[in-house]
């Protein structure tokens, strides 16, 4: 049975304006949620930034003349190449990761580019994908199917496909999915809570759709839980640098042997309707760093903070 996949309609108007720009290819991140019941949903289309100012995909094309076209006239049909940083996408995708609240997950990829250069990236594709479904799980959770949306440039065409968990990397293992254009966002509730953690965590914020389940909705705020404590976690791990010497992590463990450091704050943007991204503040950032950050990761062009929020001792 071919499985359903709700995209948000507004994406169809996102790829229309690629269209007009004669944009020659784009590659980036699929924002929702998998696997409610037989369906997917695809909220956003996340594209991936440049890298040291080169673009993660690139197209080229070459003449491929032979003897028999040429004797009879004819010039031959462009052969259409296309050049992709898988290695970057997966970079991006644990990056994207960190920012989305509970019951919202990185779940695939797109590919914008002419219709012949997806054959010749497809392998690279799907090694993206199993890459990207490991890394933008919470940590235990075992990868499920991922996503495939190739819009293509020349003919208009729209095609999704689905590759399972324990895929090898062929493209004969990418199923057809069908797709449904619909007003998505506005079935999505953001739910909310607080919950001690030997602290006041000030909200668990987390987002499902309207038909979901209550204990669904319990999984995805214990998820947001996790997700947020692990990425702050991170964070001051990180601020504490490679040998732990300097940082404020080592500084309270030398001082008294106990730990207590205060966690980073969390940013939360609005991005389409109701639904929110975050992002984390380091030690003397401020909130036009998040935003700036958020801008480049998620390609957006954020201007205001909905809130920040501070976990209290």
């Amino acid at each position: 049975m071919v499985r359903a996949c709700q995209l948000e309609e507004d994406i169809s108007a996102y790829v229309e304006g690629l269209l007009q720009k004669r944009i020659a290819a784009e590659v980036g991140l699929l924002v929702g949620k998998l696997g409610s019941g037989t369906r997917n949903f695809i909220l956003l289309l996340i594209k991936s930034p440049q890298q040291n100012g080169v673009e993660p995909v690139l197209v080229s094309t070459a003449s491929t003349s032979s003897k028999k076209t040429a004797s009879k006239g004819r010039s031959a049909a462009p052969t259409v190449q296309v050049q992709l940083d898988d290695e970057w996408l997966a970079v991006h995708a644990h990056n994207v990761s960190r920012m989305l609240p509970g019951g919202l997950s990185v779940i695939g990829l797109y590919l914008f580019c002419p219709e012949s250069g997806l054959a010749g990236v497809t392998g690279q594709l799907t090694n993206a994908l199993q890459c990207i479904g490991s890394a933008s799980l919470p940590q235990g959770d075992q990868a499920g199917d991922m996503l495939l949306l190739h819009i293509a440039s020349d003919s208009r065409k729209w095609s999704l496909k689905e590759l399972p968990p324990a895929s090898s990397n062929k493209a004969a293992a990418l199923r057809p999915c069908e797709i449904r254009h619909v007003p998505l966002a506005a079935n999505f509730a953001g739910i909310s809570c607080r919950m001690a953690v030997d602290l006041a965590v000030p909200v668990t914020r987390a987002y499902v759709h309207k038909r979901e389940t209550v204990a669904t909705a319990v999984d995805c705020l214990k998820e947001d839980l996790a997700a947020s404590l692990k990425a702050r976690l991170d964070l001051i791990l990180l601020e504490d640098g490679e040998d732990g010497a300097e940082g404020p992590f080592s500084r309270a463990v030398a001082k008294s042997g106990a730990i207590c450091v205060p966690l980073p704050a969390r940013v939360f943007f609005p991005v389409k309707g109701d639904i929110m991204l975050c992002d984390y503040l380091a030690p003397g950032e401020t909130e036009a760093d998040a935003r700036e950050r958020c801008n480049e990761m998620l390609a957006l062009q954020i201007v205001k903070v909905h809130c920040v929020e501070r976990p209290h001792r």
